[in-house]
C-alpha cells in the first residue's frame, strides 16, 4: 500500500478493480466444481442469460455473442452430461456466436474444445496419447520463445509464412484488417521494455499496476485525452503478460509449474476419461493464455477458473466414469 500511495498507478480505478476482481476469481477454484455451484451457474445460463440475449437477436449484427455467450465453451465440454434440450441450446448458441464474430480467437476456442469433445467419444484407452497431447500443448509456447530469441522467428508474424490472408471486419476497432495481421508482438515488446525500464523483471510490480504502454498513450490521445505527468499503463489483452507484469519471472515460472502439474495429475491419476479431458482442456487454455484471456470480467474469462476448479478437485479424479456422469447430470439438468 505504501508503494501504491507513494507512486500511484496511471490505471483508471475501474481498470484496477476489474483486474483485481478477475484475478480474485481464481481463488474460487476450491468450490466452483461443487454440485451446488454447478446447479446455480447452469440455471443462470440456460434460464436467464440465453433468454435475455435471444431477445436481442434483432441486434445480432451489432453484438459479439461469442463473448456474451462465452460460457458456451464450458458447456460444450459438459455436453456429454446435458439433456437433449440443453444440448440443442448449446449448439444453437455456438452457431450464433460463430456467425456474429470475425475474431480468430473465438474460432480457435471452439476448435480446441470441439476437438476435446471428439476425444471424449473416441475409444482411446492409452494414457500415452493424452500425455503426448498435454506435453505438446505446454511445449508450444516454450518452442515459440526459443525460435524468437535464438532463431529470430516470430510465430505471430503470420504474413511471413502464411501469406497476406483475407480482409475481415474487426467489430472492436471498426476497421477492415487482414486476417494475418500480427496483433500480439507489440504487446510482448511493451511489457518487456516496461519491466526492464522500471526494474520489476524478477518480481513484478503488483496487480495495482499495468505496464507502460505507448500504444495506450496514442489511443488516449486519439480519443482526446491529454497525457501528462507520467506514462500511461494498461492491463494486457494477453493473460500471461499480466502475470509477468504483476508477479515477474519468478511468478510466471511458478504459475506455469502449477498449471502443468495440476493438469498432468488429471491425466495420470484419474480413474475416469472426463478428468483426462479436463487435463487436456487446461493445457489448451494454457496455450490460449499466451494469446488472450485478459483479466477483464466477462463470461469468456470465467470459463478459465471454472476449468481450473474441475482440474483442482481431486475427488473427481477418484470417481469412475459412471460416478462422474451421475455427479454432473443431476445438478446441470435438474432444478432443486
Amino acid at each position: 500500500m505504501i508503494k501504491v500511495t507513494a507512486i500511484p498507478s496511471s490505471l483508471y480505478p475501474i481498470n484496477q478493480m476489474d483486474g483485481l476482481f478477475s484475478l480474485s476469481l481464481l481463488l474460487g477454484v476450491v468450490f466452483y466444481s461443487s454440485q451446488s455451484f454447478l446447479r446455480k451457474i447452469t440455471n443462470l445460463y440456460f434460464t436467464y442469460t440465453v433468454l435475455f440475449f435471444l431477445l436481442l437477436l434483432p441486434f445480432a449484427s451489432y453484438l459479439n455473442y461469442a463473448d456474451i455467450l462465452g460460457l458456451n465453451v464450458f458447456f460444450l465440454l459438459l455436453y456429454p452430461f446435458l439433456n437433449k434440450k440443453k444440448k440443442v441450446i448449446v449448439i444453437l448458441a455456438i452457431i450464433l456466436s460463430v456467425l456474429t464474430t470475425s475474431q480468430r480467437i473465438y474460432y480457435a476456442r471452439y476448435f480446441f474444445f470441439a476437438f476435446l469433445l471428439i476425444l471424449f467419444y473416441l475409444p482411446i484407452k492409452s494414457q500415452k496419447i493424452y500425455s503426448f497431447i498435454h506435453k505438446s500443448a505446454f511445449g508450444i509456447p516454450l518452442i515459440a520463445i526459443v525460435l524468437a530469441f535464438w532463431y529470430d522467428f516470430n510465430v505471430f508474424d503470420f504474413k511471413s509464412y502464411l501469406g497476406e490472408g483475407e480482409e475481415v471486419y474487426n467489430e472492436v476497432t471498426g476497421k477492415t484488417e487482414s486476417s494475418m495481421d500480427d496483433t500480439r508482438t507489440f504487446i510482448y515488446l511493451e511489457a518487456m521494455e516496461s519491466a526492464i525500464e522500471n526494474e520489476y523483471l524478477a518480481l513484478g510490480r503488483t496487480p495495482y499496476y499495468g505496464y507502460d504502454s505507448y500504444f495506450q498513450v496514442d489511443r488516449m490521445s486519439r480519443l482526446g485525452f491529454v497525457v501528462d505527468g507520467y506514462s500511461v499503463e494498461r492491463i494486457s489483452e494477453v493473460h500471461i503478460e499480466s502475470i509477468f507484469t504483476w508477479f515477474g519471472i519468478f511468478g510466471l515460472v511458478f504459475y506455469t509449474v502449477m498449471l502443468y502439474q495440476m493438469s498432468r495429475n488429471c491425466i495420470t491419476k484419474s480413474n475416469n476419461k472426463f478428468c483426462k479431458i479436463i487435463g487436456l482442456a487446461v493445457s489448451f487454455m494454457w496455450l490460449m493464455l499466451w494469446i488472450e484471456y485478459s483479466f477483464a470480467f466477462t463470461p469468456s474469462f470465467f470459463v478459465y477458473p471454472l476449468m481450473l476448479s474441475l482440474a483442482y478437485d481431486t475427488d473427481l479424479a477418484t470417481m469412475t466414469d459412471t460416478e462422474i456422469r451421475n455427479y454432473f447430470y443431476v445438478p446441470i439438468n435438474k432444478k432443486k
